[in-house]
């Protein structure tokens, strides 16, 4: 709020208690937040509750991209009677297997309403961490990319997004994963630039992936051997590196947060992903007092 009074008039109302849905607690450790009456409206109104608890979002060993015929009439007539545009947001499928997949999710869900996230900014700076599962999708190959953005050490933005064209190599998948992640930090680093250049220095931007040769290429001189659009990726990433725009590092591919945006994990796998996603795990030593806890 200081930073902001510099440049701007504000007004200040006070600590808020809640927001689009998430409920805010402040404490001289941090700020905590949590969506529990958001969860607890969504099994409401899917007749969810309550809800026998799942460990993980999803059901493992499911793919539902393999499921791309139309679903037999008697299956359509009886997914027709579910709440399933209201668990989902929009009817992308009617298949039952996705609607069994969406109240697997809820379950999940049922179990989380009571962790919170702790928001404590412990360093300065920007840091994308990226991944990319080469040919993820059966029917097509396409792979799919995944990025989570840290504005001063905690999470502020993450996608998971399928790539436009296929990869055949996975240092290929993870350029275009790399782009996207940080076309997005770009877009952060403008929005904080512009508001505390008074007050700070301009934001540091760090790209973090899991594949050498992607580093390897990003930093010397070469082509990327790769269709039009793929090239388009790397002569960005390889600009914004030799222009100084930006950082480059190697994470290992075991302690990746951005790793549980592609794929479905196991309850283990998942607990460890899910501390590490909001405590910024890197080779480098951090000092970062952010985390996930389980509330009352």
């Amino acid at each position: 709020m200081a930073a902001l009074s510099v440049k701007y008039q504000v007004k200040d109302l006070g600590h808020p208690s809640q927001f689009l849905g998430m409920r805010i607690e402040q404490s001289d450790k941090g700020i905590l937040v949590s969506q529990a009456a958001y969860v607890g409206e969504a099994l409401h109104r899917s007749a969810m509750q309550p809800a026998r608890m799942q460990p993980t979002p999803m059901i493992p060993n499911t793919r539902l991209d393999e499921f791309q015929d139309s679903p037999p009439d008697n299956e359509d007539a009886e997914m027709r009677r579910m709440p399933y545009r209201h668990v989902v947001g929009s009817l992308l499928y009617t298949l039952k297997v996705a609607w069994i997949a969406a109240k697997y999710l809820l379950r999940y869900l049922s179990g989380t309403q009571t962790i919170r996230l702790r928001l404590a900014p412990s360093s300065s700076g920007i840091d994308v961490v990226t991944d990319a599962d080469l040919a993820n999708n059966k029917a097509d190959r396409k792979s799919v990319s995944d990025c989570l953005d840290y504005l001063f050490a905690f999470p502020v933005a993450w996608s998971s997004t399928k790539h436009g064209v296929v990869a055949q190599y996975s240092t290929t998948a993870e350029l275009i994963a790399a782009n996207d992640g940080l076309l997005l930090a770009k877009w952060i680093k403008l929005v904080v630039d512009e508001i505390l250049h008074q007050v700070l220095p301009p934001t540091k931007l760090t790209l973090q992936v899991d594949n050498v040769p992607t580093i390897h290429r990003i930093k010397h001189e070469g082509s990327s051997g790769a269709q039009k659009a793929v090239d388009i990726c790397f002569r960005a990433l390889k600009d914004a590196w030799k222009h100084d725009d930006m950082a480059i590092e190697y994470i290992p591919t075991e302690v990746i947060p951005a790793d549980k945006l592609t794929k479905s994990l196991t309850s283990s796998q998942l607990r460890n992903k899910r501390g590490s996603i909001s405590t910024r795990v890197t080779i480098r030593v951090v000092a970062c007092v952010g985390g996930v806890e389980q509330g009352n």
